[in-house]
């Protein structure tokens, strides 16, 4: 199973692409064969994108509304991977049809991710640093998704209500949540979705639903399945590596010093993963 970077990383945007191809400064320089151009939102002749008609993969970084509108025209690509987005009203973007990546990495302005939710060809989405969205219903529309990454920024956690919406999305086979509050605490909208097999969630919620998900998904694989994993520094008592405990409260102990407590968490766990994995064999 492929590891998470890589369901959002196309193959026109690896690292030996963009290590040869700097980000321009001004889109009239680009051949008009050009299929695949990185560039910032302020470079010049910025709404000659729209006229390269073999345009597939753009990169761009820092995009204003006024940039975002020029943006919005350039109906061509099937991938599109933004940095810094400073527009409050994503309206627009609902016009490029061909989408089928869609990777944003910060929006603090908008609200709601409503736009997004209409480009219905979506099969990769990965959106970052929302912080100001509440809600992922518009998300729960895609149904051609085939892996999502929702997640915070690196300092502040993204507070959402509810996994609820994401349980339409029946063809999902990856799904990452990486410091995100989810208000409910409930996980149960990811077990039904049959066909997930990467799974990596931050460790916010309790040992229950980490188990019951690991129960209803045993061919996916992800840390967020385990009851537990190491995490690389030495137990200041006795030298053990440490471990994380899928339980979210208090979760680093020493396997060594605090046994009785790990191998009580560890019981739990499997028991409530097998008690799951149980009741969906009898009830397939």
């Amino acid at each position: 199973m492929k590891p998470e970077s890589e369901w959002f990383t196309p193959a026109a945007f690896s690292e030996k692409d963009r290590a040869q191809q700097s980000p321009s400064l001004d889109i009239g320089s680009i051949p008009e064969a050009a299929e695949y151009v990185a560039c910032f939102g302020k470079a010049r002749n910025l709404n000659r994108l729209s006229h390269l008609k073999n345009l597939k993969c753009l990169w761009i970084s820092g995009i204003n509304e006024r940039q975002f509108e020029s943006l919005c025209h350039v109906q061509s690509i099937d991938t599109l991977i933004v940095y810094d987005l400073r527009v409050p009203n994503m309206t627009g973007i609902e016009r490029l049809k061909s989408l089928r990546c869609l990777i944003i990495n910060g929006n603090t302005k908008t609200l709601t991710l409503d736009p997004v939710g209409e480009l219905q060809n979506l099969e990769h989405c990965k959106i970052e640093n929302f912080s100001k969205v509440k809600r992922l219903d518009p998300l729960g529309r895609l149904l051609k998704l085939r892996s999502l990454s929702v997640q915070g920024s690196i300092w502040t956690a993204m507070k959402i209500s509810t996994l609820a919406p994401l349980q339409a999305l029946q063809d999902l086979r990856a799904f990452s949540l990486l410091n995100v509050r989810v208000q409910d605490g409930s996980l149960a909208p990811l077990k039904q979705l049959r066909k997930l097999r990467s799974i990596e969630i931050a460790n916010f919620f309790c040992l229950r639903e980490f188990a019951e998900l690991a129960g209803s998904h045993p061919l996916a694989v992800g840390d967020s399945l385990l009851p537990r994993i190491s995490v690389g520094w030495p137990c200041k008592q006795c030298g053990s590596d440490m471990v994380m405990l899928a339980r979210g409260k208090a979760p680093f102990l020493c396997p060594k010093c605090q046994k009785n407590e790990v191998d009580e968490h560890d019981r739990e766990f499997n028991r409530i993963k097998s008690e799951t994995a149980a009741q969906l064999e009898r009830s397939a």
